[in-house]
């Protein structure tokens, strides 16, 4: 995992990741394959997937 990113663990049953970790994996997988994003990250690659889709759609221009 890179400096400074952290996963935020939150819960004992689901995970939730921070915004700023999602940005990082999001820039990952477009200049790369998001499959190998989610090996180097121990992540589905579904969910990064599924990121990339919902930045697509704007989802995390809100966050700043």
């Amino acid at each position: 995992m890179m400096a400074g990113l952290s996963k935020g663990v939150l819960s004992m049953h689901k995970k939730h990741y921070t915004v700023e970790f999602k940005r990082e994996i999001i820039r990952q997988a477009l200049e790369t394959k998001p499959s190998s994003v989610a090996r180097k990250h121990q992540l589905n690659s579904f969910i990064i997937y599924r990121w990339v889709k919902e930045y697509k759609e704007g989802k995390f221009s809100s966050y700043n």
